[in-house]
């Protein structure tokens, strides 16, 4: 607990510290933020860019330890490169579409309590890591006057979100765990199957 709060404090001193630098208020987050803290919330205010690190950060708790660092490397390493090759690459629509997909495969999986074999999990923890990256950078790069901040604001919580909720669930047995982490898992699922039901048939969704 305690070592937990030292970490809180010192990522609360280092926002402070940031409040004074540069990066003009801009309004894609919905209200007036630097760049730091729009990397930050940029990712938390979509539902559609939440949903799939919510959804691996369940899915990664059930793997054992010996795979569970390769996955979470991959992952982070994978919103890393997107977040730093997002300010360069063209901007790709199909990303868009591919980040609810991506939670409703990972959130049936997490409802199933299924394993697949570890290359291939790999696999889909780098893409969701990617395309995050990706997604995040490329929407807003227009906007944003301090790269450096914005990505390390994003980064810090692409990683912070999955990896402390997996941490906190990891190697927890007991029934209500495994039960409510598949409920989970479910409603994760059915919200994004429901959402590219309804921007498949025409209806609007945007914002989201």
């Amino acid at each position: 607990m305690r070592a937990a709060l030292g970490r809180g404090a010192v990522v609360a001193l280092a926002g402070l510290a940031t409040l004074g630098h540069g990066g003009a208020a801009w309004a894609h987050v919905g209200f007036a933020a630097n760049d730091l803290y729009a990397g930050m919330f940029h990712p938390l205010l979509h539902f559609s860019t939440i949903l799939p690190v919510f959804a691996l950060a369940l899915w990664l708790a059930r793997w054992p330890p010996r795979h569970l660092t390769s996955l979470a490397v991959a992952y982070w390493g994978a919103a890393i490169a997107g977040a730093t090759a997002g300010w360069w690459l063209p901007e790709l629509p199909v990303l868009d579409d591919l980040l609810l997909p991506l939670a409703l495969m990972v959130g049936v999986l997490v409802a199933l309590d299924h394993a697949p074999p570890v290359w291939l999990a790999a696999a889909a923890a780098g893409l969701i890591g990617l395309v995050e990256g990706l997604y995040n950078v490329t929407q807003v790069r227009n906007e944003v006057s301090d790269a450096v901040l914005f990505s390390a604001g994003l980064l810090l919580v692409l990683g912070l979100i999955p990896l402390h909720l997996t941490a906190l669930l990891h190697g927890r047995s007991h029934l209500w765990v495994t039960t409510g982490k598949r409920v989970v898992g479910s409603w994760i699922a059915t919200a994004a199957a429901l959402v590219l039901a309804l921007d498949w048939s025409g209806q609007s969704v945007g914002g989201i």
